[in-house]
């Protein structure tokens, strides 16, 4: 009879753990953390968003789970908007709960293991398809639709694909940019935007360009934060963050491209966890690979590759793309990105399209 007892205890045991649900671990250790950072009167309202291979019931779910574990006040007088967010890397889920209380921005976060997969992703992998070719080096570059735009130290030009050859259309002078210059071309529509160290430029492109660069620098959406060029130098700002070549937030840290080439790893506080000094000064996050980093190499910029952040520390999650001479300029697409590059055979600069499967 105890032998029966025992075998019958073993198997409930066993049960137990079978049973146990890292989503869910993950999502009451997240509330408990939530629930440290309010007062007795306040609860929160939780806006969801997955970037994650998860279904949009996961994060569902992890969302109730936490709106039960944490007590409602019996007489609430604030309610604190929240965005609950499930990305991933190649080890793991990343639950991020962002908040903002007088003005101090918190962030909160829970990770759980994935579970094993009889059909694990394959590699994701890079390809690159040649944009444009031009005498001046290109700072930023749209194109879609048999149309393009170009941003270079001197203007701004249209141009339209003709028989297969881009034909320049129309242009417009930018104000004169520093040494080194830098530029961001935000086109929505027929709205665009230029962003210039110390100035900004606004207007629209349909047949035309119109361009008012009357304006002071403005802040632009990067990398998942909002940044500005610093005045009259290749820098970026961005709230607290030290001024940088580049900038981001990857499952609610941040890194930063400083001006002592390394790579600064700041946990969500912006308490420095680790540097690294094998990338180059660019680096993209991309919305069809959350937690991962496209980055260039520290040797000369000639070459990308694909990391995730395990431990602080950097992991290559993919094989490396060549080019024939250094990025100049690295801009983030939704499922890549476009590399400008100085060509080391010829005295022009090249605009290449990165495109990416993240193997999903």
């Amino acid at each position: 009879m105890a032998c029966c007892f025992r075998v019958i205890s073993l198997l409930l045991l066993l049960s137990c753990c079978t049973l146990a649900d890292p989503l869910e671990d993950a999502a009451r250790i997240l509330a408990r953390k939530i629930a440290s950072r309010l007062a007795p009167t306040e609860t929160i309202q939780i806006r969801e968003r997955n970037l994650s291979s998860a279904s949009i019931a996961d994060i569902a779910r992890a969302r109730q789970i936490i709106e039960r574990t944490l007590r409602k006040p019996a007489r609430p007088v604030t309610s604190l908007p929240v965005v609950l967010t499930l990305s991933e890397n190649a080890r793991e889920f990343v639950l991020v709960a962002e908040m903002t209380k007088s003005e101090d921005k918190i962030v909160e976060i829970a990770t759980f293991v994935r579970t094993h997969d009889s059909n694990p992703r394959p590699a994701p992998v890079l390809e690159r398809r040649l944009l444009f070719v031009h005498e001046r080096q290109i700072l930023d570059i749209k194109a879609s639709d048999g149309q393009m735009l170009v941003l270079d130290p001197t203007e701004l030009a249209s141009y339209s694909l003709e028989n297969g050859t881009w034909k320049k259309s129309k242009s417009q002078p930018v104000p004169a940019l520093p040494r080194d210059p830098r530029g961001r071309l935000i086109l929505e529509g027929s709205n665009l935007t230029v962003h210039l160290p110390g100035k900004m430029c606004s207007g629209t492109f349909t047949t035309d360009i119109v361009l008012d660069c009357t304006q002071p620098a403005a802040m632009f959406p990067l990398n998942g934060l909002q940044v500005q060029w610093t005045e009259s130098r290749n820098t970026m700002q961005s709230g607290t963050l030290p001024e940088a070549y580049s900038a981001a937030s990857i499952n609610g840290a941040f890194l930063t491209a400083k001006q002592d080439s390394r790579i600064h790893h700041y946990s969500p506080v912006q308490k420095q966890l680790a540097t690294w000094d094998d990338w180059g000064s660019d680096f993209v996050t991309m919305e069809s690979c959350p937690g991962r980093i496209l980055a260039t190499s520290a040797k000369a910029q000639e070459s990308i590759q694909l990391f995730e952040i395990r431990n602080e520390k950097p992991v290559a999650a993919g094989a490396s793309l060549d080019f024939n001479g250094p990025i100049v300029a690295f801009w983030p697409l939704p499922s890549g990105a476009v590399a400008i590059v100085k060509n080391t055979d010829t005295p022009t600069y090249a605009a290449y399209q990165i495109q990416l499967d993240c193997g999903r």
